[in-house]
């Protein structure tokens, strides 16, 4: 039981990695010349959606 939630959690932390996920926030952010706290409140919500 432990290895398959352990197992989870490798996926879970890997999957996050790809940079599908992250590279068009940064991009939007970079360009879009956002501060880090704007970078910070829109991955939270886009992180509640």
């Amino acid at each position: 039981m432990y290895f398959v939630l352990g197992a989870a959690i490798v996926v879970a932390i890997l999957h996050s990695l790809l940079p599908d996920h992250w590279v068009p926030l940064a991009i939007v952010a970079r360009t879009q010349r956002w501060s880090l706290w704007r970078v910070g409140r829109v991955t939270f919500l886009a992180s509640l959606g």
